[in-house]
């Protein structure tokens, strides 16, 4: 990672920026109190994981349709999370739910990347009065060829096999994230089939469209 990404990181903490560092320090908490609510030893161990690369806390969601902001995708992952809890009915596996929501867009850390003006822009340390962020940040050939569904669902499984998480809850929450989206046609190649996934699909499109951090 290149020491303007870092200066860049930093300074989003502490200026402001449209999610307010206020904000973005509950919205960090609210994913670790998460993490903390999963009874499953190894599946809690695989979720902390998704923290130990920093730029999920700073990526943006999406770049143009929602959360297209400095820490979007912190945002738009509690968010969905939230959402998804509190549309649970009985009979619905938390575990498997919890862990399918935190992972769902994790690889748009590697679907979207700073373009050239975006790490000229951040070297300068010019960060207030921050142009459009679409301006910034460019699709990747990962995001294009791979795309984040399919990466999310595959950094997770790496990720829970190292932790030792049983085969049956991985390909229950790989389903859920390969159905978030809902639709063949809305980029998921299989759609929701088991009640997790419903409310993992029905979140997202919630706070996609009316999320209170959009």
């Amino acid at each position: 990672m290149s020491d303007a990404y870092h200066e860049y990181e930093d300074r989003l903490l502490i200026e402001e920026h449209e999610l307010h560092p206020e904000r973005f320090r509950t919205m960090k908490q609210r994913f670790q109190a998460h993490i903390d609510s999963i009874s499953s030893v190894t599946l809690r161990d695989c979720c902390r994981r998704i923290l130990d690369d920093s730029r999920f806390l700073t990526w943006p969601a999406s770049l143009s349709f929602h959360h297209a902001y400095e820490g979007g995708l912190l945002a738009h992952t509690v968010e969905v999370t939230d959402y998804a809890l509190g549309s649970a009915i009985p009979g619905t596996d938390m575990n498997v739910l919890i862990a399918a929501a935190l992972w769902h867009d994790f690889e748009k850390i590697r679907e979207y990347e700073l373009n050239e003006l975006g790490v000229n822009f951040v070297g300068s340390g010019a960060m207030i009065d921050t142009p459009d962020v679409k301006a910034l940040w460019s699709y990747t050939d990962y995001g294009k060829r791979i795309h984040h569904v399919q990466g999310s669902a595959i950094a997770f499984t790496l990720e829970a096999t190292e932790s030792g998480v049983r085969h049956e809850v991985i390909d229950a929450v790989v389903h859920c994230i390969l159905a978030h989206h809902g639709r063949r046609e809305w980029g998921s190649p299989v759609e929701p089939q088991t009640l997790e996934a419903l409310l993992l699909h029905q979140a997202d499109l919630i706070s996609a469209k009316y999320g209170k951090t959009k």
